[in-house]
């Protein structure tokens, strides 16, 4: 619907609007019964998944996986930080990211292998 000029009047709106658009009573409560279904049940889904990820973080904290490098995704095997950043990830995604540029992988801070220490957690 494209209008050249002035803004169309709210009886022009109207008058574009098929019949089709407007629903009984009826049907609105229909509507509204089936919404509040899909909404109960994609809240249960919701909590179901946040109650699995809840014991998936306390198998890890029981493991160990505290800490984890955020390029690999697993438990730091040597951890290294940027005196550049301060970001810490395993030597061994440092190095790989600063082979190919060099820069940070999480904030784009130029950081050169020279710049990184190792940390002990």
């Amino acid at each position: 619907m494209q209008w050249a000029g002035a803004a169309p009047s709210v009886a022009e709106l109207y008058s574009e609007l098929s019949a089709d658009c407007w629903k009984s009573p009826q049907e609105i409560r229909f509507e509204n019964v089936n919404s509040s279904r899909i909404t109960e049940d994609s809240a249960v889904t919701t909590f179901e998944a946040l109650k699995a990820r809840v014991r998936e973080l306390e198998r890890q904290l029981s493991r160990g996986d505290r800490y984890k490098c955020l390029i690999c995704m697993d438990s730091y095997s040597m951890p290294l930080t940027s005196i550049q950043c301060w970001h810490v990830h395993c030597e061994e995604c440092w190095l790989r990211t600063l082979g190919a540029k060099k820069l940070c992988p999480q904030c784009n801070t130029i950081t050169a292998p020279g710049d990184l220490r190792r940390i002990y957690l």
